[in-house]
This record gives structure tokens, C-alpha cells and sequence, in this order.
């Protein structure tokens, strides 16, 4: 019988899960993956460490293959946005430069409110922000011009791995659209994208189709380790492979995740712009899109309000969850207190990486548990700003599959299903990126 992978590189954690034909659950497990912060707005990672820790789950993985597995198809994840330079000896210059990376925010917002950043979003769907590798690029061009001058391979952390694994440099076409850098409508990269960040077409990846896989081959990566046939699919970006995942995959349905940070999206065979530029459009399977938006402020306000809040108190999972109940005690609308939760700057509904998070109504009655249940009802509001946006664009919303860490609290679920005023189905699956990339791995096969 085939088993099926689904390896997820995350910005956190890389994650795999093994499954059956079926797509029931045999195995998983997380590797912690660190960030490094080297100046304020930066958040960068180290790939010849995530490498060696891809290697190191691939190992773990092969030795818990049943033994009546007749062959592993693994399918590939990865976290949109990521920039990596490479030399010509496919060495990085540069470290991985992540999504949550700032230091293109003049870059940004000098080009977002032109026609030439209007045109290019309507061609790439990407929005013009810091996250966009476009503007990394740019960034790139005007401060680390001893780089750009080598004319260094452009990729993301995905493209790099596949290399290692196949040979080939490819990217699937919604990691690819996540870059500012490639025409959904016509699946090829953006002239006019290129040409504005100073690189060209040799410098990047080949794009292929989601399903596009190839057989293992032991001459590219150490496979001695493998007891049964190992074929590659490449997958895509986690923000469709979870969608996947967490099943919302027919008309009317909607993912809504909040982990770190947070997003809605929805599953088009269309891309519809909007003219306010709130949401993305990204290429994903053959005529189909996604579109959503994502937010910088999630659980990671959390971690924010212990830090500022609770000062002196250790800050255990036992300790939000005490606070998350006596926030559960405040009536909706924390007494009057109203939080913009800008903490982390913002992507989408405002895409303004200078945006700074207040608190405004307070009084002398308001508590810390206020000052929780008004973050947690901010986030929320963001999420639904987002929503309308998507259904302006003629999308009805019927069904919202959650997913992510924020479904371990009863009073987030119920804050989140009032905003929207829409029941929340909840995925008690694994991972739902690792899952959609087995969801991939499964249909590879039949393409």
C-alpha cells in the first residue's frame, strides 16, 4: 500500500504527518525552528540549520514506515513570503528573511499608493507590504547592492530544499504568487514585476503545478536510510494547504486560523482584485485561487498582554488559561473598553506595517481580564473587516472551518462566532498545512 507524507516548513515549528491511504493519522510530530532578530523590524532564520533539521525529520520519518507499505509519497508545505539569496554555487548570501520582516516598510510604502504598485497588484495579487519578497528585493537592491550586483538566485526556502532533494530549482505556482513577483492571470512571472526590483526571469525559479512530483533519487540527498520507493511532491504554501486541510474546499466555505498571527481565505476558480487592496489573490491548483487576507496580531497578543499585564507572574499555559477565564467573565464589549490591536503593525485590513496598536475608553472599573477580552474582541474585528471584504466580492460565507491554537479557548471560539455571527466548525485533524500537503500527495497521483 502507498503511505502518504505531508512535511510542513513552518516559521515556527517544522511539522510532519505520516498517513494511510485514507488519510487517517499514523504519525506526526514538530521540530521547534528558531528566528533570529538581529536588528528591530528584523526576523530572519538560519536555512543551513532548518536543513539540517529537514534531514533530521526525514530520518525519523523513514523509520516509522509500516513495513507493509509498498512505497512514501511526501508532499511539501511552506510558509509564504520567505526570502533566501543564493551563489552560484547554490551557497546562501543571505539569511532566510521571513514574512514577519519589516525593513522594506520606506520600500513599501513609497510604491503602494502609486499606479505602477496599483498595476502590480492587480497582476500579481500580492499587496504592497514588507512581507512581499518584492519589497525585500527592493530593499535588497538599495542597501546590499554587493549582492544584487552578483546577480544571486532568488528563492524561497522551499525552492532551496526541493534542489537538495531533486536537483531541479522549481517553485509551485502558490508559493510563486506569494511573492509579488508572478502573473496569476498568465502562471508566469511578472515582467513588469521584475524589471522594478532589478532581476530577471534566470535568477528564479521554474514554476510548476502544485501536483508537479518526481521520483526520489538517492544522487541528490542520502535516501540509504529509506526502506521502500520515496517520490517528491512539491505542494504548496501553507495558507492553501491549510485551507485544504481544514476542509473549507467547496463555494461558501471559509478557513479562519489563528496561531502566532492570523487569517481568512476562501477557495475561488477566479482572482477578484479588490479596489481597495485589502485582500490577496494567489494562483493555487489549476483553476483555482485563493483569496483571503492575513493579520499580523493573534495568539501572539497573548504572549504580549503576559509580558506587559502579568509582570512578576511566571507565564505558563496554566496562566493564560486562567486569565482567558476570568476574561470570559467580562460581558461582550469589555465594559467599554476598545482595543486597536495594531501591536505588531498590521497586514491586512489596513496592510500599514507603522501601524501601532491603542487602547482607548478606559476607566477606573476596567481590569486586566478587560483588558484581555478587548484584545481578544479586536482580533476578532479584524478577522471580520476581513470577511466583508470577501464577501463584497460576491462570495457569500456559509460555513467557517477554524483551525489553529486559538480553538483550545471556548471564550475565543465564542467571541470569534459572534463577530462574524456564523458558527465555527472546528478541525480536530492534525496540523492542517502538513494535512493539506497529504491531500496534494494523495491527488499528485491521479494528475
Amino acid at each position: 500500500m502507498d503511505v502518504f507524507a505531508g512535511i510542513d516548513l513552518g516559521t515556527t515549528h517544522l511539522k510532519v504527518v505520516l498517513t494511510d491511504g485514507q488519510e487517517q493519522v499514523l504519525w506526526q510530530k514538530k521540530w521547534p525552528v528558531q528566528s533570529l532578530q538581529p536588528h528591530q523590524g528584523w526576523q530572519e532564520q538560519d536555512p543551513l540549520a532548518i536543513r539540517a533539521i529537514i534531514l533530521l525529520a526525514l530520518r525519523e520519518l523513514a523509520a516509522v514506515i509500516p513495513p507493509r507499505a509498498s512505497r512514501c509519497i511526501a508532499g511539501f508545505s511552506t510558509a509564504m513570503h520567505a526570502l533566501l539569496l543564493l551563489d552560484k554555487n547554490d551557497q546562501p548570501l543571505t539569511s532566510i528573511i521571513t514574512w514577519a520582516d519589516t525593513r522594506s516598510q520606506p520600500q513599501a510604502a513609497s510604491l503602494r499608493h502609486t499606479s505602477q504598485g496599483r498595476h502590480i497588484y492587480l497582476l500579481t495579487g500580492t499587496p504592497i507590504h514588507p512581507m512581499s519578497p518584492l519589497c525585500k528585493i527592493a530593499w535588497m537592491q538599495e542597501n546590499r547592492p554587493e549582492v544584487m550586483e552578483q546577480k544571486p538566485r532568488v528563492v524561497s526556502l522551499k525552492d532551496w530544499i526541493w534542489k537538495s532533494l531533486t536537483g531541479y530549482y522549481e517553485i509551485d505556482h502558490s508559493v510563486a504568487s506569494a511573492t509579488g513577483l508572478f502573473d496569476i492571470h498568465r502562471r508566469q512571472w511578472c515582467t513588469e514585476a521584475l524589471t522594478l526590483v532589478g532581476i530577471t526571469e534566470s535568477q528564479l525559479s521554474r514554476p510548476v503545478s502544485v501536483f508537479h512530483h518526481l521520483p526520489a533519487d538517492n544522487h541528490y540527498a542520502d535516501l540509504n536510510h529509506w526502506k521502500v520507493p520515496l517520490v517528491w511532491v512539491i505542494g504548496g504554501s501553507d495558507g492553501y494547504l491549510a485551507t485544504l486541510g481544514s476542509g473549507a474546499t467547496k463555494p461558501g466555505d471559509m478557513a479562519l486560523t489563528i496561531g502566532t498571527s492570523g487569517a481568512v481565505r476562501v477557495l475561488r476558480s477566479q482572482p477578484v482584485p479588490d479596489e481597495q487592496g485589502v485582500l490577496f489573490h494567489y494562483a493555487a491548483a489549476e483553476g483555482q485561487y485563493l483569496s483571503g487576507g492575513a493579520i499580523n496580531n493573534g495568539g501572539n497578543l497573548l504572549a504580549w498582554f503576559a509580558d506587559i499585564f502579568l509582570q512578576g507572574q511566571q507565564t505558563t499555559a496554566a496562566t493564560l488559561s486562567y486569565w482567558l477565564d476570568q476574561a470570559a467573565l467580562v460581558a461582550p464589549g469589555a465594559d467599554g473598553l476598545c482595543c486597536i490591536p495594531y501591536v505588531y503593525g498590521e497586514r491586512a485590513p489596513i496592510w500599514d506595517a507603522s501601524a501601532k496598536a491603542s487602547f482607548t475608553g478606559i476607566h477606573a472599573g476596567h481590569t486586566k481580564a478587560h483588558f484581555l477580552r478587548a484584545i481578544l474582541e479586536a482580533v476578532a474585528a479584524s478577522l471580520y473587516q476581513i470577511t466583508q471584504a470577501i464577501e463584497a466580492g460576491g462570495e457569500k460565507i456559509e460555513r467557517v472551518y477554524a483551525s489553529g491554537g486559538f480553538t483550545e479557548s471556548a471564550l475565543w471560539l465564542d467571541i470569534v462566532s459572534r463577530q462574524l455571527n456564523k458558527k465555527l466548525i472546528v478541525s480536530d485533524e492534525a496540523d492542517a498545512s502538513a494535512l493539506g500537503a497529504v491531500k496534494i500527495a494523495v491527488r499528485s497521483l491521479k494528475v
